[in-house]
């Protein structure tokens, strides 16, 4: 978001408050008439913090709530899943942040020919 000018972005919709998503960053921005607001994600997050976010809605104000898990056993059930990049989501739970996509995080995660998968 700072990157544009959110006034020439969210402002022809005519609404005080304007909620997406798809960023995986939470944040609330109010400017003189108008709050642009993110929800962020639940599962996984790029703002550095490994909590699920959410937003609400409390009386139209949006509001970012945080909720921990167990992040250390989603990790764990994934790389059990057999989901093709297990280690480059792996890499981004651990971290809460956003990790370029490379085949060299891949293969060294990758379990040896012949190791089974533990079940979830």
């Amino acid at each position: 978001m700072d990157r544009i000018d959110t006034g020439s972005v969210f402002g022809s919709i005519g609404s005080q408050t304007v909620v997406y998503g798809h960023i995986h960053r939470p944040y609330v921005r109010t400017l003189s008439t108008l709050t642009v607001a993110n929800a962020g994600s639940v599962g996984l997050p790029y703002d550095g913090d490994r909590r699920a976010s959410y937003l609400l809605l409390d009386e139209s104000k949006p509001v970012i709530r945080r909720v921990a898990y167990d992040v250390d056993r989603e990790i764990k059930a994934l790389k059990g899943s057999g989901l093709p990049h297990v280690a480059w989501m792996v890499k981004m739970l651990e971290t809460g942040s956003y990790v370029e996509f490379r085949r060299e995080i891949e293969e060294r995660l990758r379990p040896a020919a012949g190791t089974s998968r533990a079940s979830p």
